[in-house]
């Protein structure tokens, strides 16, 4: 800074105003330059990475990778014989084939029980209409 002169200080104030109004430019400037230079590396860094992980045929590859797939599956899984012998294995897990012997006895108890039930449904029945 120039040193302030008494018989002008009105123009000497202008003077140092403008130099540092200059000063000030010239140091935006160069944070501006330095910002830009941070941001040029930055963007070269993340160019960089984009090339270092695959170019325009990975991006292809993948897109078809993700179409293919669920056709693919379900293709797969849709074909008669597949589906049978899934839901024919699964129906067998759930539902165990059962021996006949053992189905039959069952049915007779329950026929059993039944007819008890009804004969003494029906005794009571005669002895309300007895009475």
């Amino acid at each position: 800074m120039r040193p302030v002169n008494t018989n002008s200080q009105n123009a000497n104030l202008t003077v140092n105003l403008t130099q540092l109004s200059r000063q000030t430019i010239r140091l935006g400037r160069d944070t501006k330059l330095t910002r830009y230079k941070k941001f040029c590396a930055e963007v070269q860094r993340v160019l960089t990475i984009i090339n270092a992980m695959g170019n325009w045929q990975l991006e292809v590859a993948k897109m078809v990778l993700y179409m293919a797939f669920p056709v693919g599956m379900f293709h797969y899984f849709n074909q008669p014989e597949v589906y049978e012998n899934w839901v024919t294995k699964t129906k067998r897990e759930i539902y165990p084939m059962v021996n006949k012997e053992e189905d039959e006895a069952l049915r007779r108890k329950i026929r059993e029980i039944r007819e008890k039930q009804d004969a003494k449904a029906f005794e009571v029945l005669e002895s309300s209409l007895n009475k």
